[in-house]
């Protein structure tokens, strides 16, 4: 049978209808989101007169209202050294949403060993356990550490 224009049309059709049910069905599937914020306590510069604290109790604040489901805090823990205003930030952030270690100083790996990394890593372990702790203390050579 010859291939008319009937059946280009139908064809068509055929796959335009496929190609929709395709995507509807793809709309009712649940999709899952991470949401994290990176390399707490300190991101770059803060506005004049802004706090850490201040900026982390107001991203908290936003998530609530926005009932967003848990957003883990990534933790860079060199960036607390001498920051009382970055350890208050992260007391209110692990008061309100989960921490992780997202190594000590964050590193740039294409310039540094692997071993280097994993020690880099080792040393920031701990400051996501003591900021749930509610705790802000350094052992010697300012890293943290399980107290």
């Amino acid at each position: 049978m010859p291939y008319t224009l009937c059946m280009k049309n139908l064809v068509g059709a055929v796959c335009r209808v496929g190609i929709l049910l395709l995507v509807l069905s793809g709309m009712g599937v649940a999709q899952k989101v991470a949401i994290t914020f990176d390399d707490l306590p300190a991101n770059g510069e803060l506005p004049p007169g802004a706090t850490r604290t201040e900026t982390a109790k107001s991203v908290v604040e936003i998530l609530k209202t926005w009932r967003v489901p848990p957003v883990y805090g990534f933790i860079n823990a060199k960036k607390l050294e001498g920051s009382e205003d970055g350890a208050e930030a992260l007391k209110v952030w692990a008061a309100a949403e989960p921490v992780g270690n997202h190594t000590y100083s964050h590193m740039d790996l294409e310039k540094n060993t692997a071993e280097a990394f994993e020690q880099d890593m080792a040393a920031g372990t701990g400051c996501d356990i003591r900021i749930c702790m509610r705790e802000t203390r350094w052992r010697s050579g300012g890293r943290c550490g399980l107290i």
